[in-house]
């Protein structure tokens, strides 16, 4: 592969990343979780506890459900 494609393909692939982030930054400005409640099941592990802890930074007002059969069922008010 020569200078010229190698330039050409990192332009392209520059120019991809720059519209994904801006799509992406685009898209988390349509949504505001300030004083919203958001009800999460799976909360208590994995991708549901992550999306917990992001949403409970954006503001939201959050309820949990989640199996861990090792221990009782907890109500946080």
């Amino acid at each position: 592969m020569n200078s010229f494609s190698r330039i050409i393909r990192n332009v392209a692939v520059g120019a991809g990343a720059y519209a994904a982030v801006r799509t992406a930054l685009a898209f988390s400005r349509r949504y505001d979780f300030r004083n919203r409640l958001v009800v999460i099941t799976g909360g208590s592990r994995g991708l549901g506890l992550v999306l917990a802890r992001q949403l409970a930074d954006a503001g939201a007002a959050l309820v949990l459900s989640g199996v861990n059969r090792s221990t009782q069922p907890v109500v946080l008010a």
